[in-house]
């Protein structure tokens, strides 16, 4: 989680406060479970890394939990997932085959 402290800021802007490490673990599981999109990103490493995002009700902010070797790695803010997908060319969606899958 040591990204999502560089991120601090960014939560008071997008979310109004910064979160404590309890509530980015309790933020990341509520991601985890509520997803609205989800990602997948080939690293460089080429471990793949999964994305999930949440769109956080009465916000016009998505949380982004990034998990690798099934284990989370980060949590952060977005205004606009679109646009962070425009910038993160090696993320492709996978939300439709996901859901249709079940997952």
């Amino acid at each position: 989680m040591e990204h999502a402290k560089r991120h601090a800021r960014d939560f008071t802007e997008i979310l109004g406060a910064p979160l404590t490490p309890t509530e980015l673990d309790d933020c990341s599981r509520v991601v985890l479970h509520s997803w609205n999109r989800l990602f997948t990103e080939l690293e460089r490493s080429g471990m793949v890394s999964y994305i999930f995002t949440y769109q956080v009700q009465g916000k016009v902010a998505t949380l982004a939990v990034v998990t690798r070797a099934g284990l989370i790695r980060t949590v952060f803010p977005l205004r606009d997932v679109d646009l962070w997908w425009k910038r993160h060319l090696a993320a492709v969606e996978v939300t439709e085959r996901a859901k249709r899958l079940g997952l």
